[in-house]
């Protein structure tokens, strides 16, 4: 049985990372004790307006789970037990109590969680992964796959961790169809405690890579484009959602208020900076930074 070669960079940065000790999800579940998520329903024209300034008039101190400010859309928002006087400001809007512990919801996900990493050290595609695994399985990857992937370091986040993303490309020889082959981007994983977008997306590189050659349309996408994918496009912000606060959300640059951390990457990029849906302010989970692109991670 023949094994597939791992080329000398590849293989000497997957050893380096081999090194490393898996983190195990030890982030403190009980500081989000009595924390409630609420959705304000806009089932009328009526509460449409009075929605949007009470969101205007808050995104910038409360942790917004979802906005849809149009007819038959809502607000889903998180409230610590110190921050309930902002219920008053709703007046008569309709609200209900989506989550009525939000400690209690993570803590179940933290026994599976902790039960799986204390058992297995491998990379799993049906559970969650740390960063640390995760950039692993990328090298790995790399490794077994070099005819389809190329792994490309485009930088590191601001605490040094690498930003991986593999180009993956099928293996035909048509030259013509070489050169006219679009580029598709696909990321995860840019909000920290979005863990599914990480799992989600690494779960796809396997599909993508176990398929081509066996089954017909991913051979022929794989043929026709290259796909850049970066999975953990925010590792810092992903280790610290694991590690310490499971629901931080933005990277952890340094901002302008010392005791505040994190830029949100989605909303560092030049399209549409600092407009609808983005905060100027540091200590908000949507701060957008000090200009666009201003972070290793967007840049």
């Amino acid at each position: 049985m023949t094994h597939p070669r791992m080329n000398p960079g590849v293989s000497l940065a997957f050893l380096c990372l081999s090194c490393l000790i898996l983190s195990i999800s030890s982030f403190d579940e009980s500081i989000y004790n009595g924390d409630k998520v609420y959705r304000v329903s806009l089932e009328k024209k009526s509460y449409l307006k009075r929605a949007a300034a009470f969101y205007r008039q808050t995104r910038h101190v409360l942790d917004y789970w979802a906005v849809d400010l149009h007819l038959g859309g809502y607000l889903d928002f998180r409230l610590t037990p110190g921050q309930t006087q902002y219920l008053e400001m709703l007046g008569n809007l309709p609200v209900t109590v989506r989550i009525e512990n939000v400690a209690e919801l993570l803590m179940q996900q933290a026994v599976t969680t902790r039960s799986r990493t204390r058992r297995d050290i491998s990379f799993s595609y049906t559970s969650y992964n740390s960063a640390a695994s995760t950039l692993r399985e990328l090298y790995r990857l790399a490794g077994e796959y070099p005819s389809l992937v190329k792994l490309v370091t485009v930088g590191a986040s601001h605490q040094g961790r690498p930003l991986l993303v593999l180009e993956i490309s099928g293996t035909s020889n048509d030259t013509a169809k070489k050169e006219e082959k679009s580029l598709v981007w696909v990321d995860g994983g840019i909000h920290a405690r979005e863990w599914i977008t990480v799992a989600s997306t690494m779960f796809f590189v396997k599909e993508l890579l176990a398929g081509y050659g066996t089954d017909n349309q991913t051979t022929k996408l794989l043929n026709e484009k290259t796909l850049a994918v970066m999975p953990l496009a925010n590792p810092d912000g992903y280790a610290y959602s694991w590690n310490s606060e499971r629901l931080w959300r933005k990277n952890r640059a340094p901002t302008p208020v010392l005791w505040c951390q994190g830029v949100d990457l989605n909303r560092n990029f030049d399209v549409n900076f600092g407009g609808h849906g983005s905060s100027d302010f540091s200590c908000s989970e949507i701060y957008s930074g000090p200009n666009a692109f201003s972070e290793n991670e967007s840049h």
